[in-house]
C-alpha cells in the first residue's frame, strides 16, 4: 500500500506543528534576552508562518501571510476581476471579512468566502496544535 500523505487530513496539522516548534527552537535561543512584547510577536508570526506553510501557496490567505513575513506582498488584482463583485452579502459584513483575512481586499466575494472558510478551519487547527503543545509542556 502506497503512503499518501498528503490525502490525510491530520497532514497539514503535523506539517505545522512540526513547523512551528522548529521555529520555536530557534526563537528560544535568539529571544530570551528581548522583553515579553518582542517575543510575543515573535511568537506569532511563527505560528501564523507555519500554518501558511502547511496550508500551502495554493490558498490566498497563505501567500498574504507568507507574503507579510517576507515584506513582499504585492497589492495588485493579479486575475484582472472585480474585488467588489457582491454575492447578495451585507457589505459592511464583506468590507469586515476582507479585513480579516489575510490578502482579502485582493479578492472577489466568491473567492473571499472561499478562502474565509480555508482560513477559519487552519485556525481551528492551529489552536488544536497550540493546546497540545501546551499540554506536552506542562507535563
Amino acid at each position: 500500500m502506497a503512503m499518501a500523505s498528503h490525502r490525510n487530513p491530520s497532514f497539514p496539522k503535523s506539517k505545522a506543528a512540526f513547523r512551528f516548534i522548529r521555529i520555536m527552537r530557534s526563537l528560544r535561543r535568539r529571544t530570551s534576552i528581548f522583553p515579553f512584547s518582542h517575543r510575543y510577536h515573535a511568537v506569532r508570526a511563527a505560528a501564523y508562518a507555519s500554518m501558511a506553510y502547511a496550508a500551502g501557496p495554493r490558498r490566498a490567505w497563505s501567500r498574504a501571510l507568507l507574503g507579510m513575513n517576507n515584506k513582499r506582498m504585492k497589492t495588485s488584482n493579479s486575475h484582472g476581476k472585480n474585488p467588489r463583485s457582491s454575492l447578495g452579502i451585507d457589505f459592511e459584513a464583506e468590507e469586515h471579512l476582507r479585513e480579516l483575512v489575510p490578502g482579502g481586499s485582493d479578492m472577489d466575494s466568491a473567492s473571499l468566502l472561499d478562502e474565509a472558510g480555508h482560513y477559519i478551519e487552519s485556525l481551528k487547527a492551529q489552536i488544536e496544535i497550540m493546546k497540545k503543545i501546551l499540554l506536552g509542556c506542562s507535563r
